[in-house]
């Protein structure tokens, strides 16, 4: 019975991994000796004027995933990616979930329908700075009476 759970669960993980796929075009490998865990990976949408300015260019990745799958997975999966990279943020150039033509295909036919996005790997210094610790208040003066 143990050993029928462990395969179930091998069977989980891998379906869970493999319902997402990222084509990437690695632009540079120099921070892959540096790797960002995926929380600390920002992310960022095309257009947002936060972006940092001094982002060096790290890699494309075009993702895909199938049916059912959650945008938020998308983007997690491309994050983990991005910080083995060593890059400390993306930005989501395009998101396009299927097209209703796509789906009848696909129930027609069993072609693809899967949500696709183009995202962008990007190493900034500054957002490696560290954070300002805030002032401590300075002490006060008033005696308090009992």
């Amino acid at each position: 019975m143990k050993r029928v759970n462990q395969v179930f669960v091998l069977g989980m993980i891998f379906s869970l991994i493999s319902c997402v796929s990222i084509n990437q075009s690695v632009l540079s490998r120099q921070r892959e000796a540096f790797p960002v865990p995926m929380e600390k990976v920002m992310v960022y949408f095309e257009g947002n004027e936060k972006i940092p300015k001094d982002g060096q260019h790290i890699a494309i990745f075009h993702a895909s995933s199938a049916e059912g799958v959650s945008e938020a997975k998308m983007i997690d999966v491309a994050r983990k990616k991005a910080g083995a990279l060593g890059a400390n943020f993306i930005v989501i150039d395009s998101m396009r979930d299927p097209t209703t033509g796509s789906k009848v295909a696909n129930a027609m036919f069993g072609t693809s329908s899967n949500r696709k996005g183009r995202i962008q790997a990007f190493y900034s210094p500054s957002l490696d700075a560290p954070s300002q610790p805030m002032p401590r208040p300075a002490p006060s003066t008033e005696e308090h009476a009992h």
